[in-house]
């Protein structure tokens, strides 16, 4: 019920946010056009500031450019490693790893598997493999090594596995399921981490 309430909040937060930052332009529009009479407000620039939105002090991480050659030059080969050591422990099968790469062939997917040294993945591929290493690490945090290992190959009803695996949800849904797993992960590690900070 809690980890609803935080959820709840942070949408209501976000709302808010948003709300604001549509009246503050809405301000600086009416003052360009009509000037500082029709806003209500006093021209002195001092009083303006009070009705702005406070600067946020969060800076959000650089996010990789995969699309940038050089950039996938640097992250494929580290990225593949984690990938077949995450491959090897929630033990899944040659096929559904290469499904999970993007349906590559067996020969491909031979060659990675052999060496990772030099290899260079495309967008799609490393996209795919960033993201199955963010739900490794948010089940890691979540949940003991030996059951986050298990967790992808028990069947669930939790979200919209629907009795499937989640490892058989992220085989037949493609990249979009990778994605919204790993967001829904994420958002529950953060609010566990929460709890066990107000603890």
């Amino acid at each position: 019920m809690f980890h609803y309430k935080v959820k709840w909040i942070r949408q209501a937060l976000g709302q808010i946010h948003c709300f604001l930052i549509v009246v503050n332009e809405l301000v600086k529009v009416t003052t360009f056009r009509y000037g500082p009479a029709h806003t209500g407000l006093h021209k002195d620039e001092d009083k303006m500031e009070r009705y702005s939105y406070p600067k946020s002090f969060y800076k959000a991480p650089k996010v990789p450019d995969y699309s940038s050659l050089g950039e996938r030059k640097r992250l494929s080969c580290p990225s593949l490693r984690q990938f077949f050591k995450i491959m090897k422990r929630w033990m899944v099968g040659t096929k559904d790893s290469r499904i999970l790469l993007g349906g590559i062939s067996s020969q491909r997917f031979k060659q990675l598997s052999l060496t990772q040294e030099g290899r260079i993945l495309s967008r799609d591929q490393l996209l795919r493999v960033t993201t199955i290493i963010a739900i490794d690490d948010s089940l890691r945090n979540l949940l003991p090594r030996g059951q986050a290992n298990q967790w992808v190959q028990t069947s669930s009803r939790d979200w919209n596995f629907c009795g499937r695996t989640p490892l058989n949800a992220m085989v037949d849904g493609g990249i979009l399921t990778l994605w919204e797993l790993r967001w829904q992960l994420q958002d529950r590690a953060s609010v566990s981490n929460e709890t066990e900070r107000e603890q």
